[in-house]
């Protein structure tokens, strides 16, 4: 314990620590907000390729039936008669 004043560093310690807590507490707000709209862009991405392979995946399918019953439709007329 001496008599001499203590440097400004310490004393302002506190307040630079209360700072940096709000400061640190602000930039993970900042960075789960930007996490968050992250995740609704990838979903919403994903949503639209889902869709459009589903889409397309129908499509196909539907060509499939339809040249399948064609060809089974062909080898009755044509063994038939």
């Amino acid at each position: 314990m001496s008599d001499e004043p203590e440097p400004s560093t310490v004393t302002g310690s506190t307040n630079a620590n209360a700072s940096a807590s709000s400061d640190n507490v602000e930039a993970r707000r900042r960075h789960e907000t930007a996490a968050r709209e992250r995740r609704q862009r990838n979903r919403r991405l994903f949503n639209k390729k889902r869709e459009a392979f589903l889409g397309d995946l129908m499509r196909n399918v539907d060509i499939l039936v339809y040249a399948e019953l064609s060809a089974v439709y062909y080898m009755e007329y044509v063994f038939s008669t």
